[in-house]
């Protein structure tokens, strides 16, 4: 298999997931206790795509919570840079407390992109709920 075709195959796999989550979240059937399939949704992420890391995001807001130990687990150790400001941004999002002092922290020893300041401002924007 080329790479392109494994990449191609892998994409559709991750669309598969994305509206997979989004059509459970809409029926209100989403199970949040399923540590292996809220590991593979923050797997996701590492997709190269920007609109579909956002619709993880935003499902990631939806979902609250029970996705924070899996976000912060990624952002603190991933090693690729795009999936850790996505963890970033989904945090910000979800708004628990739990994540800013991890998000401080990453802001602090991070020396990358400028982009992960903007989730630092975020979360100072947020009041958790």
């Amino acid at each position: 298999m080329h790479n392109s075709q494994k990449s191609t195959l892998e994409q559709a796999e991750t669309d598969r997931l994305l509206a997979q989550i989004n059509q459970q979240l809409l029926a209100g059937n989403f199970e949040s206790n399923d540590s292996q399939q809220l590991q593979r949704l923050v797997a996701a992420l590492a997709d190269q795509r920007g609109i579909v890391r956002f619709g993880f995001v935003e499902a990631f807001g939806k979902i609250g919570k029970p996705m924070v130990p899996f976000l912060l687990e990624s952002l603190a150790n991933d090693p690729n840079p795009v999936v850790r400001r996505s963890c970033g941004k989904a945090l910000a999002k979800i708004a628990d407390s739990q994540a800013i002092p991890v998000l401080i922290e990453t802001l602090q020893r991070s020396k990358q992109s400028p982009r992960l300041l903007s989730v630092g401002c975020s979360v100072k924007a947020f009041k958790p709920r």
